[in-house]
């Protein structure tokens, strides 16, 4: 509506001020009710002119200012906009003349009193009503917006009438509630406008507000919500919504979970390795779901039958080969969401056109003849039909009756599955027909029973065959022609679930995927042979290992009743049988695959043949009766094993070994208590708990056998960390140059960061030997070390020294011929009683295990190997060496002994005897270099094998190049001088004892896996080379060691061992993104010294800037910025990258400023060797023995949580690293 025209101008005077105000302002134009409308141009220009004139007008200002420009009458308060851009509000009621300002009461008081008629009518009746429908209204937009997004997750997503019914009902008050507002101000607004145009003109406009308009758009919303519920309703498109989550995680180009293609190299397999865990990937507590597959096999007949059967499920009209799977979206979140894969079992392998599908495999399929059809039979009969729970055929698809019975006949002459009898599926052939019969009696009437019945002797390829009708009238819908199938279906498959839990086979959401994905691999790789589903989801058996423990325990315990033995041995069994997480299968079916050949091979020894079997059974049937205790009690075998231990503590206190742990019967053990018992590392891990601010590190406070208090700190080495090794060579006196070179090893770390916690395993020969017992066992400085080698031989060589050598040599002779020795070797072992205890054996609670320590010695059967340890796997009788084998724990060699074993040196010493050994001579009589030793020694260390992250070798020092070269030059011409024979025997000796030339040997035959980590640290000796007794030489042979130091080889060097001293650690399994293109990981790199430690010495080696890269594309995080952890000052770096094939080799590596790179501990392996190291299901996490590697730190949480980029809550289930008990025996 147009303002009304202005007055004219204001005159100059303003004697006639009054009249003229009251002109311009009652044609200023005002709204009412919610919303002001913008003053006319006429009337804002005039005003202006006002405002000019307002310089000449002497008090024009506070009238002016005092112009009302517009009035917003609301449900609680009344407000009156001026031309100032001033806004008062008054409370309702109020009276409208009386709430203008004084300077124009007197000019408007009597028009604005006209409008408060309108005022009580808004204030007091109409939109006082209007307010509580409009906040009951907004009440409901709210509860509708919670529902909707409430009932898209979780279970609730398949109670679609709840949802329906409540949106639908929230929605409808929601739209009667804004009707009644919108009424209230629209029927307002009418009956203003019609009183002012009769008697305001004041008034220019009248409009609805933002309430107004609020309850117009409500109202069009909720007629929207009404109409789409009722739509969805009808169409089913609800339930596709609400999975729009899980939907959106598949690849956006629909493709077979696995198709079959044909070239001219042969058969293959196109698998889509990522179809099945992204169906599946948003269920929570996988373990507790147990997917069920069922295989529709057709063609047109099986797509309708689907689209009614799974109406919730977005139909698909693209046309693919193979087999595609998909789930069904009511049962998603359910305890048994249900599977479906469908196809064509007569198709033929198709030419291969993978071109924009992502994430898929081709497997080559090794046994594929020329006929294509037998490569689909052999397919579906061997993989297909064992992973269903039910088959499901349509009889006119595949040509009738006849083309179901040639198609059995098919499959069961490819022979029966290739798994447990238990995996059998139940085959319902659905046939169409006029009539609807009952169908729930197998095989329908006799004349199909005879058709489709297989041959008495063929082998058993279903559980059962049932035959059921569907009508084929039009008349009838889809959902009431397949109602019956939908029956049938849901009760054979709780009858499949049953058998399948009775029998151990139902596999939860955590398993299936990786037991699904092992099994298309075997049966394309080998058709013919059985997949065994406990050998693929267990680890190997170690029947040798495991026979020889459980045997020695018997001859240990003979005097233990025959009960308690079987008790102690079958919970032992159990411990092993059922870790956390793993799947559960039938403990008989365990037993006998596991475990019944090595306990029989035990027996048989020990109480005969006959007993043997019958002890066997007994043995069976109590671990039967431990998995129905486990599952009443609803405890783990961990507790069940724990309480056998405590009812047998008395058995355990006088029962001891020191080849068997007696924690678990089937490992070795490692680690010795202070109460004679001594246990493997996976039983520290079990009974240990993490201390604060350590890594990989557990704290034992009493045995877990005997109970007794014996409070010890075990450092283990993590699953996906790598091996750094010293070894040192022998040489008499010559051990102060490998003294003096590990010296400044130590120099170059400083003082915080003692080298021997670089070092995992150590080697050492002779007086290699004497220093790796002192640094390692003895836990002494290097510095103290170099100071007591330097005082014990120098002592001892310089006080047997004779006066005069003429008179002494003959006495010399005779020691030597009566293979006594030129020096007394009384004194020796006194000197080596009082330097190392006469108490403190090797493998004992008083020499600390963290670093596994060997010492040569030779016997007159070969080298044999003095150690703290026991191998954890077996070592075949080829190995070219033995360890020396204490049958009782007092038997095991004390530190002096094995000093004096491994430095027995020929002539000058007389032969030490060790128990069970008889004479041992000078351990570099055959490995004077060690590296060859342990390279050998490394696979029987740990049971899952971890690589060599850095091998340092110290030398003895060599001869000058120049003499060396000398000595070992041909003469050109003339004849070779004729040599006594021991000449060459002598000369041959020597040299198999050289170490430098040992160490090239070992360099031209390692692979270069092993190259890339070894290091040799040596000297260049000037002069003629000093004798193994020359204690004169010491001084001259430090200076020299001192002058020649270790360079910047030695620097490299160190740096390796801080590398490998990091290790990386998954925080989950990899997630694929990208349609499966790549798979996204995040981890953590972990550090095994303290943080702080391990960063001092890593910048005293190094002042640049360093970062971490992956191959050579830097990830954008610096190794000594950020990576200490503020909460338990831990070292931690939260780290994430994507991988395009989780099999490919990756390098996740230190860079310098210079370029050099290092990698990082358990580097270079692919992803999916840290996945079987942690114990990582394909999709699932942790699903294995779970153990914590460390106490739980929040702020170390929260900062991979960070970089992962996912909820919090997300990691409750993940604050534990849990490790695979199967890992631990993988070979």
């Amino acid at each position: 509506m147009k303002p009304r025209q202005l007055p004219d101008p204001l005159p100059p005077s303003a004697q006639d001020l009054n009249e003229n105000m009251k002109s311009i302002v009652e044609s200023v134009p005002t709204a009412v009710i919610t919303k002001p409308i913008g003053v006319p141009t006429m009337v804002t220009e005039g005003i202006e002119a006002l405002a000019t004139a307002a310089a000449h007008i002497p008090g024009i200002h506070p009238v002016l200012d005092s112009i009302p420009e517009s009035i917003s009458i609301g449900t609680q308060q009344l407000c009156i906009g001026f031309s100032s851009n001033r806004t008062e509000c008054h409370p309702l009621p109020a009276n409208i003349s009386t709430t203008l300002p004084a300077p124009v009461e007197s000019i408007l008081g009597d028009t604005f009193e006209r409008l408060q008629h309108f005022e009580d009518l808004a204030a007091g009746r109409v939109l006082g009503s209007a307010r509580p429908a409009v906040l009951v209204g907004l009440c409901l937009v709210l509860i509708n917006m919670f529902v909707t997004i409430f009932f898209t997750v979780g279970l609730w997503s398949s109670y679609k009438w709840v949802k329906w019914a409540v949106m639908v009902m929230s929605s409808a008050g929601c739209l009667g509630c804004f009707i009644v507002s919108t009424i209230f101000v629209l029927g307002l607004q009418s009956a203003i406008q019609k009183v002012i145009q009769s008697s305001l003109p004041l008034i220019v406009a009248v409009d609805e507000g933002p309430a107004g308009k609020y309850s117009v758009g409500a109202i069009a919303v909720s007629a929207w919500d009404i109409a789409t519920g009722t739509a969805v309703k009808k169409s089913g498109i609800n339930s596709s919504l609400i999975s729009c989550a899980s939907c959106s995680m598949r690849p956006k180009r629909q493709q077979s979970w696995f198709q079959f293609v044909t070239e001219e190299v042969g058969a293959s397999l196109i698998y889509d390795p990522n179809c099945l865990p992204q169906l599946i990937h948003l269920t929570d507590a996988p373990h507790r779901r147990h997917p069920a597959l069922v295989s529709f096999l057709g063609r047109g007949k099986k797509d309708r039958a689907l689209r009614s059967l799974f109406a919730d499920n977005p139909s698909n009209s693209i046309s693919t080969f193979g087999f595609r799977l998909r789930v069904d979206h009511r049962t998603l979140y359910s305890g048994r969401p249900i599977l479906f894969t469908d196809g064509d079992p007569n198709q033929s392998p198709q030419p291969p056109d993978i071109g924009g599908l992502a994430g898929v495999e081709k497997i080559p399929i090794a046994w594929a003849s020329s006929s294509g059809a037998q490569v689909v039979d052999t397919m579906v009969t061997r993989f297909l039909l064992p992973a269903s729970h039910v088959v499901c055929i349509f009889a006119e698809d595949i040509g009738g009756l006849v083309g179901v019975q040639a198609l059995l006949r098919r499959w069961i002459a490819i022979g029966p599955q290739a798994t447990q009898p238990a995996l059998r599926p139940r085959l319902l052939v659905v046939v169409e027909t006029k009539e609807v019969t009952s169908g729930d009696e197998p095989l329908g009437d006799p004349h199909l029973a005879g058709v489709l019945a297989p041959p008495p002797d063929a082998p058993e390829v279903f559980a059962g065959i049932h035959m059921l009708y569907v009508s084929s009238a039009s008349v009838l819908s889809d959902e009431a022609r397949y109602r019956p199938l939908k029956e049938e279906l849901f009760k054979a498959l709780d009858v499949m679930e049953r058998d399948r839990s009775e029998c151990g086979l139902h596999f939860s959401a955590a398993h299936l995927p990786g037991l699904l994905e092992k099994a298309i691999r075997h049966t394309a790789q080998a058709h013919d042979r059985t997949f065994n589903l406990i050998e693929t989801a267990r680890p190997p058996p170690r029947p040798l290992e495991w026979t020889f423990h459980i045997g020695h325990f018997l001859r240990q315990g003979n005097k233990v009743a025959v009960e308690a033995q079987d008790i102690i041995i079958s919970s032992s069994l159990m411990l092993d049988a059922f870790p956390p997480n793993m799947h559960e299968f039938h403990p008989i079916d365990l037993f006998r695959q596991r475990y019944r050949q090595p306990c029989l091979d035990a027996l048989k020894p020990v109480v005969g043949g006959a007993a043997a079997v019958h002890r066997v059974q007994s043995l069976e049937s109590r671990v039967i009766d431990s998995h129905i205790d486990m599952i009443n009690r609803g405890a783990s075998a961990l507790d069940l094993h724990q309480g056998q231990q405590e009812q047998h503590r008395l058995v355990f206190q006088s029962l001891f070994s020191n080849q068997t742990c007696l924690g678990c019967l089937l490992s070795s053990p490692q680690h010795s208590l202070a109460c004679g018992h001594a246990l493997c590392d996976a039983c520290v891990e079990r009974y240990g708990q993490p201390p604060p601010r350590e890594e990989s590190t557990y704290i034992l406070e009493a045995c877990p056998l005997c109970q007794q208090p014996c409070l010890t700190s075990i450092v283990l080495l993590p699953r996906t960390a790598a091996v750094r090794a010293l070894t040192v060579d022998g040489g008499g006196i010559r051990g102060i140059v490998s003294l003096q070179i590990l010296l400044t090893l130590q120099n170059l770390l400083g003082p915080h960061c003692p080298l021997p916690d670089l070092i995992d395993v150590a080697f050492g020969t002779s007086a290699g030997g004497y220093i790796v017992l002192d640094i390692f066992a003895m836990r002494k400085s290097v510095f103290h070390c170099f100071e007591a080698f330097q005082r014990l031989l120098f002592g001892f060589f310089s006080s047997q020294q004779h006066g005069c050598r003429f008179l002494s040599w003959p006495r010399q002779i005779i020691r030597g011929v009566t293979n006594r020795g030129l020096y007394d070797t009384n004194q020796v072992e006194s000197l080596l009683r009082t330097h190392y205890s006469c108490t403190r054996r090797l493998f004992g609670p008083d020499v600390p295990t963290s670093t596994k320590i060997a010492v040569t010695t030779t016997t007159q059967h070969g080298p044999v190997i003095l150690t703290n340890y026991k191998p954890a796997v077996h070592r075949p009788e080829t190995a070219g060496y033995r360890e020396f084998i204490a049958h009782t724990p007092d038997e095991e060699p004390l530190l002096w002994q094995c000093a004096r074993a491994t430095s027995a040196v020929p002539g000058l010493f007389r032969p030490f005897a060790l128990a069970a050994l008889g004479d041992c001579w000078d351990g570099g009589l055959r490995h004077n270099m060690p590296a060859e030793l342990f390279q050998v020694e490394l696979q029987h260390l740990w049971p899952w094998r971890p690589p060599l992250g850095c091998l340092l070798s110290i030398g003895t020092g060599v001869r000058d190049r120049a003499r060396l070269e000398r000595s070992t030059t041909t003469p050109l011409s003339g004849t070779a001088p004729h040599e006594h024979f021991l000449r060459p025997v002598l000369s041959s000796f020597m040299d198999s004892m050289d170490g430098a030339a040992a160490w090239l040997r070992f360099w031209n035959q390692a692979d270069r896996s092993v190259r890339d980590a070894s290091t040799r640290l040596d000297v260049l000796l000037t002069g003629p080379e000093p004798l193994l007794n020359a204690a004169h030489r010491m001084d001259d042979l430090i200076q020299q060691t001192i002058k020649q130091g270790v360079g910047d080889h030695g620097r490299q060097s160190l740096i390796r061992l801080l590398a490998q001293s990091l290790f990386f650690e998954l925080t989950s399994a990899p997630h694929s993104e990208n349609d499966g293109a790549s798979y996204r990981c995040t981890g953590s790199i972990r550090c095994r010294v303290p943080g702080q430690t391990f960063l001092g010495a890593l910048r005293r080696l190094d002042t640049s800037r360093k970062e971490y890269v992956l191959g050579s594309r830097p990830l954008g995080m610096s190794v000594t910025e950020g990576s200490i952890c503020p909460g338990c000052s831990r070292y931690c770096v939260p780290v994430r990258f994507s991988v395009s094939n989780m099999d490919d080799k990756i390098a996740l590596s230190i860079r310098l400023a210079d370029g050099q790179q290092y990698s990082i501990g358990g580097f270079p392996h692919p992803v999916r060797w840290f996945m079987h190291r942690q114990g990582l299901t394909p999709m699932y996490g942790f699903a294995g023995d779970g153990v914590n590697t460390r106490d739980d730190c929040q702020t170390c949480t929260k900062r991979i949580l960070r970089r992962q980029g996912l909820r919090i809550t997300q990691l409750q289930a993940r604050r534990k690293l849990r490790i695979a008990h199967a890992i631990q025996h993988a070979t």
